[in-house]
């Protein structure tokens, strides 16, 4: 018994000293959240692409804003590559339709934290607060690091 406990102990230290690799899940009322995450920024960095995904998406809603303590403003982005340049349209929102998927991706469709308050570093997390027309304002929590 004095084993099992031990071993239930250590296993449970360990959880909690592993890096923030895990998929974070947001649940709100017709889809899911998955993951928000950005690379770490460089000292003196002023914006930062944000990443995540909507699945199980079983009410249509719609993304019309995002905001973090840590930027200035978080803009909803579109970049392109059109004849060899990178150009970034400001969206009004995101369209979530029901049956599907919808992925803020780098070089797509994502978030931009503008202003940083200070720079996102490796293994840390940040709030990041979504606002949407029927689900209403859901914060999650942004995760810095590989994807």
């Amino acid at each position: 018994m004095i084993k099992k406990l031990s071993a239930a102990t250590l296993l449970a230290g360990l959880m909690l000293l592993s890096p923030t690799a895990s998929a974070h899940e947001y649940y709100a009322d017709g889809f899911v959240i998955i993951h928000p995450w950005a690379l770490q920024t460089d000292k003196g960095a002023t914006t930062a692409p944000v990443y995540l995904r909507f699945d199980e998406i079983t009410k249509a809603d719609r993304l019309i804003s995002a905001s973090s303590a840590s930027a200035g403003r978080v803009d909803i982005i579109r970049e392109s590559v059109a004849e060899a340049q990178q150009q970034a349209t400001v969206l009004d929102g995101v369209a979530l339709s029901v049956g599907s998927t919808i992925d803020l991706v780098p070089e797509g469709m994502h978030l931009l934290m503008r202003d940083l308050k200070t720079p996102l570093s490796y293994e840390r997390s940040y709030p990041l607060t979504l606002v949407f027309e029927r689900a209403g304002t859901i914060k999650t929590t942004l995760s810095v690091g590989q994807h």
